[in-house]
């Protein structure tokens, strides 16, 4: 299964040239995809949110190696952690975070690997598209939040990631662009007033704001 934080970093990434490149540039890829963790993780079961904090909900192992990484990264204190520092522990002692996805999705051939120019030994490496099908079902996913009445809480972590990155117009045009605003704005910050799903969602976007 291709994580939430795996189809955040897809969404920003280039097809051609294999570099990230979000729309807001000051955006960093190491925060956003410690958000998406925090995402992947409550999306488990792994997850427990209430009135801004975030705090560990069960102790079972998780399937993907950087979920249980992240699990110890945030597992520690008993009273939890305020969303926004959590997200900041995760992208800084896990850095380079968004490397590591990106070679997760090589290993699983997805996406290339590549010096540019090859034959400099110091150059960058790019991550070009080598299948599209990841990519698509993340665009697909995106898309889909506002095709339903009730979206999965998938959907909602990356239509709050892709807002962030300030990809959302870039994937969703026309009135489905309008009605994507109106479900972020309508995000509640108040538990009482929203599924579990949407007070995360609305958390975290929060959060998001101070990064």
């Amino acid at each position: 299964m291709v994580l939430i934080a795996e189809q955040s970093i897809l969404l920003v990434l280039e097809p051609a040239s294999g570099v990230l490149t979000p729309v807001r540039a000051h955006i960093d890829p190491d925060v956003l995809a410690a958000a998406a963790l925090l995402f992947d993780l409550a999306e488990q079961q792994r997850l427990r949110y209430e009135a801004d904090h975030v705090a560990l909900k069960s102790s079972l192992p998780v399937s993907h190696p950087l979920l249980s990484q992240a699990l110890r990264v945030i597992g520690t204190p008993s009273h939890g952690l305020r969303v926004s520092a959590a997200i900041d522990l995760l992208a800084t002692r896990m850095a380079p975070l968004a490397r590591e996805l990106l070679d997760g999705l090589v290993r699983r051939d997805h996406l290339h690997r590549v010096r540019r120019p090859a034959w400099w030994p110091w150059a960058s490496i790019h991550y070009p598209i080598r299948s599209l099908q990841a990519r698509n079902e993340a665009v697909a996913a995106l898309q889909g939040t506002v095709a339903t009445a009730q979206p999965s809480l998938r959907q909602l972590a990356l239509l709050v990631l892709g807002e962030h990155a300030g990809q959302v117009a870039q994937y969703v045009r026309g009135e489905a662009y309008d009605q994507a605003t109106r479900l972020l704005m309508e995000l509640p910050l108040t538990r009482h007033e929203a599924t579990p799903d949407r007070a995360l969602a609305a958390g975290i976007r929060h959060a998001l704001a101070d990064f």
